[in-house]
């Protein structure tokens, strides 16, 4: 497999995003950002419906709402222009859209990932035998992906990367081909992965021996977290 690791997307994260009666609402302005490389976020999205592969399970519509105001919403649509049908059954397009991506990366993870090792670290170890096996609407998906490849977004040749060097890389036109030639990219790569042990999200270590944060935001608050926690059990 080729591995092009320039990638160009420009999307919309929302960070006061919420649901209410089968509606998911903006609750304020987005925040645009770009995106150069491929993102773990996709592995992000495939543990939002947890172990019950359901978006109404207990905890899953918040995981679903960290998403959307972290990274933003798949599909072609637009918080900015008002409320869009959500319902949290699959019973609406972009709710529809949204679990199908949940559990296709699902299937990618745990397919060509371990689990997290006690280094914290989660081997690119394609699996050769399930057990337990998949749930059948699992199951069915995977034989989806395996006959129908997905687009990913245009290969193109230009100013690629955060510097602007000329080089081929792909532009994609909406958040889902970004998560999907991210995947393809780590895929590619067997990137190696962690996850932090302060916010939870997936990462990619540089050193990948033993990762703990994605961020020195994220060490530094569970710094402060580790000191207040003595002070607070002495009170």
């Amino acid at each position: 497999m080729v591995s092009i690791e320039n990638l160009h997307f420009g999307s919309t994260r929302w960070p006061k995003a919420s649901f209410e009666n089968g509606m998911l609402y903006a609750g304020g302005q987005g925040r645009p950002w770009l995106g150069y490389t491929a993102t773990p976020s996709w592995r992000t999205l495939g543990d939002v419906l947890g172990d019950k592969f359901d978006l109404e399970a207990p905890g899953a519509a918040e995981l679903a709402l960290d998403f959307i105001r972290n990274v933003g919403l798949p599909g072609d649509y637009d918080l900015g222009r008002g409320p869009l049908p959500f319902a949290l059954d699959g019973s609406t397009p972009a709710s529809e859209l949204f679990i199908r991506l949940a559990l296709s990366f699902n299937i990618l993870a745990t397919t060509l990932w371990q689990p997290i090792d006690g280094n914290g670290l989660s081997e690119f170890r394609p699996v050769v035998r399930r057990d337990p096996p998949l749930p059948k609407p699992l199951s069915d998906l995977e034989d989806a992906l395996h006959r129908h490849p997905l687009p990913v977004g245009r290969l193109v040749f230009g100013a690629a990367g955060l510097f602007g060097d000329p080089g081929l890389y792909v532009d994609c036109s909406t958040l889902d081909e970004y998560l999907w030639a991210s995947a393809a990219t780590h895929i590619a790569m067997q990137q190696v992965f962690a996850r932090c042990q302060h916010c939870g999200s997936w990462f990619t270590p540089r050193r990948p021996k033993r990762a703990l944060y994605c961020t020195p935001t994220c060490r530094a608050a569970a710094s402060k977290a580790a000191q207040a926690a003595p002070q607070q059990e002495a009170i």
